[in-house]
């Protein structure tokens, strides 16, 4: 039975000095980065420069690499598809492409499934909340779809790449769980180092427009910025929910992450994050109440409230400060007012989608098109079978109705219940945030169904925050740092 302890969440502390003699004290040390490692980082660091020395040829010959490597299991898989995405999205103003990379993204999904999916046989229960909506989505794109081949083609896409990321994280041994968490927050750290130093270099930090937000290394303002979003809630949670002294890395890292996404103008990734926070308080509150005597949900909330008013007074008290706030809001047009900024970025697509939903509100309009505007100019082909045919939607409760109806949004609020309801099973509470945060970035970018794409990596990051604990990987790995004996502040239960 769960022992209740005086702690939340555990980051791995590691074991020094230890000695096999019984009765030997053990001294114990927490890293400063939870999660983190100075030489995976130092390595993707070096892969990135060989990316940008080497040219077009590195680039494909590293994609080619990747395709191999997935190939070896499930965590190989994990790790290739993550690069491969990274790389697929990196900056064109410092990284050259041949324009295989999309083709090679999707053989390396391809080749990663092939090794994961044999595992779905014992892990089934792990993929189904995806089969719940992907089985009636392909009945309704047979039936009611007006592009039935391009409804078809994405949802196999999609259903291909969340059942293999999925598969893949279960059937991680339990001394390799903390590897692959490393593995991301390693890549994580890497993106925002190597990106600052872009920031005196104008022609690649803005390379999409002069206008644009911080790119950074990466392709797209909106992408820098939506990457980061998961793991800045994942370090804000800790500061909210810790019930002890916050220790100054932890500030300094939500510091920087907020700063980086606020540079980059991706508002979405902003509203992902405070919303991932509003739905991770509801949750301790009042799904996980046990939690609550421990994490101490109104001193999270005066933490907030005091957070909220030094920005305000920052705001009244500094022009700078209310100028760059503004242009944040307003995406730099500071003309339109934030009403007519919301218009033109959003809301007058959901406004068209709300209408589309309307005139079939039951079956919807077909899994990933335009109705009545797409046309097959925009649609590539091969072998007269379609596999791109780009819909980008910006607001994903009325795009999933207009495409899904309300059959596909049932099924679809199916599927997301009951991956939250694995990610709510751990007893840290900074993976709740990370989840919702990973799912709420498609209120304003939907990503979700774009697996070729970035939305490939977020479905990794779900799949990275659905990992289930683990109190004995030690005695499988006598290398994984061991668990403390004693009370830390991060733990609510304690398995004996």
């Amino acid at each position: 039975m769960p022992v209740p302890s005086k702690s939340l969440i555990e980051p791995p502390v590691r074991r020094r000095g230890a000695s096999t003699a019984a009765g030997a004290s053990i001294a114990t040390a927490e890293p400063l980065l939870p999660y983190v490692s100075v030489t995976l980082v130092l390595r993707f660091a070096l892969l990135l420069a060989v990316l940008a020395g080497g040219g077009g040829a590195a680039v494909t010959a590293a994609m080619i690499a990747l395709c191999i490597w997935a190939l070896i299991g499930p965590a190989q898989a994990i790790r290739a598809l993550s690069l491969g995405v990274v790389i697929k999205y990196l900056n064109g103003a410092v990284f050259a492409f041949t324009g295989l990379e999309a083709t090679l993204a999707w053989l390396l999904l391809f080749l990663a499934a092939v090794r994961v999916l044999p595992y779905i046989v014992e892990r089934f229960v792990v993929a189904l909340p995806v089969f719940i909506f992907s089985l009636p989505v392909a009945v309704l794109s047979i039936t009611t779809s007006e592009w039935p081949e391009i409804s078809i083609m994405k949802l196999l896409a999609f259903t291909l790449a969340a059942v293999t990321a999925l598969t893949a994280f279960a059937a991680l041994d339990p001394s390799e769980r903390e590897a692959i968490r490393r593995w991301f927050f390693s890549l994580t750290v890497t993106i925002v180092a190597v990106s600052l130093p872009t920031i005196f270099f104008p022609a690649i930090a803005h390379a999409r427009a002069a206008s644009a937000g911080f790119q950074g290394i990466l392709n797209h303002p909106q992408a820098f910025g939506i990457v980061l979003a998961p793991f800045a809630a994942w370090f804000f949670t800790g500061i909210l929910f810790q019930p002890k002294g916050v220790r100054p890395w932890q500030w300094l890292a939500v510091a920087g992450l907020f700063v980086m996404i606020l540079i980059s103008g991706a508002r979405t990734a902003m509203a992902a994050i405070m919303l991932s926070l509003f739905a991770t308080f509801l949750i301790v509150l009042f799904i996980k109440p046990r939690q609550a005597i421990v994490a101490r949900p109104l001193r999270a909330v005066l933490i907030a409230v005091a957070l909220l008013g030094c920005v305000g007074l920052a705001v009244l008290a500094s022009h700078g400060v209310a100028e760059a706030l503004t242009r944040y809001i307003v995406k730099n047009d500071k003309d339109i007012g934030v009403e007519k900024s919301f218009q033109n970025s959003r809301g007058n697509g959901a406004e068209l989608q709300w209408q589309n939903f309307l005139a079939r509100p039951i079956t919807g309009n077909g899994l990933g098109i335009y109705p009545g505007q797409m046309s097959r100019e925009g649609v590539v082909t091969f072998l007269g079978i379609p596999i791109s045919a780009p819909a980008e939607k910006g607001f994903l409760p009325t795009a999933i109705l207009e495409e899904t109806g309300l059959i596909g949004t049932g099924a679809f609020l199916i599927m997301l219940m009951l991956l939250a309801n694995r990610a709510i099973k751990t007893s840290d509470i900074r993976w709740y945030s990370f989840f919702f945060a990973s799912i709420f970035i498609n209120v304003g970018e939907v990503v979700i169904f774009s697996v070729g794409g970035i939305g490939l990596y977020f479905w990794l990051l779900i799949g990275l925050a659905t990992l289930p604990e683990d109190y004995n990987a030690a005695s499988i790995n006598p290398e994984r740092p061991v668990p403390s004996t004693t009370p830390r502040p991060w733990v609510l239960y304690k398995r004996v």
